[in-house]
């Protein structure tokens, strides 16, 4: 009897050792952390770069899980700023509007941080050279009936084209007396309908060439139109972006420079993302941006200098602290 009892104490005291060698490597175990990356509509350049940043995030931070969800490209600073997302791709512009409380946000955001200057996207305004329009001021002159997109709602393409348009002496009402129509799509669906016919003409912005130009071009010819100094020193003023020119021959057919405004677009999250996983993220994108500049040409020089240089947006210290660390190419 006393042999029976014995061995049922060892083996509850086996049972006990075991329980409490499993609650140890529990503990040791990280468990996987969900990080959602809020991009623009599916099929355009943003959603494919966010799967991509999504992905050299992985690799950095084994033991991650990183979530690209769509959203309203506009949108994206206050969605971080409030903490439905972690991370966002976003304009340069709406971020400044989102954290000065300007238009179309009905408060300011200063809880909103970059961690990192991602590629610079020049503004066009492009239309079918059949139209005969080479500025804005022609449109006006013909009273074309010009059907176009402004790109999406909220978006600085949309604000600009309004701004621009109006320093000419012309309205989106305007252009509707005149027969004409604005629609808001994205570069992609705009750049599909141009195709067909069913546009003359639509905005978009990003790294020159534009590839959603090029494809315009070929089945037709288009024109991008100049940005005069008036509305250049006016963009500068409101939207808080840089001139620029577009050299000659980067589109067919273009044979003198084209001035215009250039934006960044930036990877942005909140001040309370933790500084660890900033400085993370910061690494990846610089220590994999072979693996970016597959996804996105533009990226290929994204220096860890260049990645920084966040202007007018503050950065968050993680990312800062990652910069400083290496070494300037």
């Amino acid at each position: 009897m006393a042999i029976r009892m014995k061995r049922r104490h060892g083996f509850r005291w086996m049972l006990a050792g075991s329980f409490l060698l499993w609650a140890a490597c529990a503990r040791d175990r990280t468990p996987p952390q969900n990080l959602t990356l809020a991009v623009a509509s599916t099929g355009g350049t943003f959603h494919a770069l966010g799967e991509g940043i999504a992905e050299v995030i992985r690799r950095e931070m084994p033991g991650f899980n990183v979530n690209v969800t769509t959203s309203q490209i506009a949108a994206n600073p206050a969605r971080v700023a409030t903490g439905e997302v972690d991370l966002a791709l976003a304009h340069s512009t709406n971020t400044i509007m989102a954290l000065r409380g300007k238009k179309p946000f009905s408060r300011a955001y200063p809880e909103i941080r970059a961690l990192a200057r991602v590629y610079d996207g020049y503004y066009h305004f492009v239309v079918a050279r059949k139209t005969g329009i080479t500025g804005f001021s022609k449109i006006r002159e013909l009273r074309y009936p010009l059907r176009i997109s402004a790109n999406t709602v909220g978006s600085f393409m949309d604000y600009a084209t309004a701004d621009i348009l109006r320093l000419h002496q012309i309205s989106l009402q305007d252009l509707k007396s005149w027969g004409g129509e604005v629609l808001h799509l994205s570069s992609n669906q705009s750049q599909d309908l141009m195709q067909d016919g069913q546009l003359d003409g639509f905005v978009t912005a990003g790294p020159i060439p534009v590839r959603y130009i090029q494809m315009v071009q070929v089945n037709q010819e288009v024109n991008v139109l100049p940005l005069e100094p008036l509305a250049i020193a006016h963009l500068q003023k409101e939207y808080d972006v840089v001139p620029g020119k577009i050299p000659a021959q980067t589109y067919k057919g273009q044979d003198q420079e084209i001035p215009t405004v250039l934006e960044s677009i930036y990877l942005i999250t909140s001040e309370r993302f933790p500084q660890k996983s900033a400085f993370q993220v910061a690494r990846a994108l610089e220590q994999h941006r072979d693996h970016l500049a597959k996804v996105y040409a533009a990226l290929a020089d994204a220096t860890a200098s260049y990645l920084k240089n966040t202007g007018s947006i503050p950065l968050h210290e993680g990312a800062r602290e990652y910069y400083d660390s290496v070494k300037a190419p």
